[in-house]
């Protein structure tokens, strides 16, 4: 676990002028998932195929890391945001409504649903949406930098 100021993310209320505040839930074959993993994964291409993709996290809607699962109960754990990028990268079909990895993951037969999704990009340090609002309610950049990095030491270094 980390300390101070790069302990993880902080709650963003400010952010909801982004387009992906929140968005649809996006469907994914899990024939396609093998497919992007295994370009960068061998241990995934060594299971064959998907079967399954279990969520872990903090909590069902925040997955930090899954377990791809093959046929065989053999499973190689990711970072859920490895498996959003490995999708995007690969141009797998329904992927590109994938903004973050801020989302409830479940399994629905052939394929995996992305559902409850939240807002855009890896989730953890300043939001560019979340800090313009807060300027636009009037807070200045010091307040806003330790609005996302609490506990952190703002000094000039030039």
């Amino acid at each position: 676990m980390q300390a101070g100021p790069l302990r993880g993310g902080v709650i963003c209320d400010d952010c909801r002028s982004c387009p992906q505040f929140t968005w649809p839930a996006v469907r994914v074959d899990k024939d396609a998932i093998y497919r992007a993993l295994s370009r960068v994964y061998a241990q995934v291409a060594e299971l064959g195929a998907v079967k399954a993709v279990r969520p872990l996290g903090p909590d069902e809607d925040r997955p930090v890391w899954v377990d791809i699962v093959g046929p065989d109960d053999k499973k190689v754990r990711i970072r859920a945001q490895d498996l959003r990028l490995a999708l995007l990268r690969d141009g797998a079909s329904g992927a590109g409504g994938l903004y973050s990895a801020n989302c409830r993951i479940r399994d629905a037969g052939k394929a995996v649903v992305f559902e409850h999704g939240r807002g855009f990009g890896h989730g953890v340090g300043l939001c560019q949406w979340g800090a313009q609002g807060k300027a636009l309610r009037g807070l200045k950049a010091r307040q806003i930098l330790l609005r996302y990095y609490p506990g952190a030491k703002i000094f000039k270094a030039y």
